[in-house]
């Protein structure tokens, strides 16, 4: 499993939790789900971690929630991106994949 200090998890879990809501809506066990078949089980969100980070998204206004009905029956807690949430998402991911660039050009 991957191991990573606080602020680097941080910064990785916000722009995958924008991607995930990027490619379609999602509720919060399935974007635990998504992230752990991404990532060959080797990140594992926790729910302690996941719900204060969608919260602190919508807070910005990144994402947006709904509730809609599941094939269940039970109403789940939808989340999806706004405009703003792409246009931070892209702008993450650029600085992302600079610092990664650089950060392999470094490499013995």
């Amino acid at each position: 499993m991957m191991t990573a200090t606080k602020p680097i998890k941080s910064a990785i879990f916000k722009i995958l939790l924008l991607g995930i809501v990027y490619k379609d809506e999602a509720y919060g066990y399935d974007i635990i789900e998504k992230i752990k078949v991404i990532s060959n089980s080797e990140i594992l969100m926790k729910e302690g971690t996941l719900y204060p980070l969608l919260k602190s998204l919508q807070n910005k206004q990144l994402i947006r929630s709904n509730w809609k009905k599941s094939k269940g029956g039970k109403p789940r807690k939808y989340y999806s991106i706004t405009e703003l949430g792409k246009i931070e998402y892209k702008k993450l991911r650029s600085e992302w994949n600079m610092m990664n660039l650089m950060i392999t050009y470094l490499q013995p």
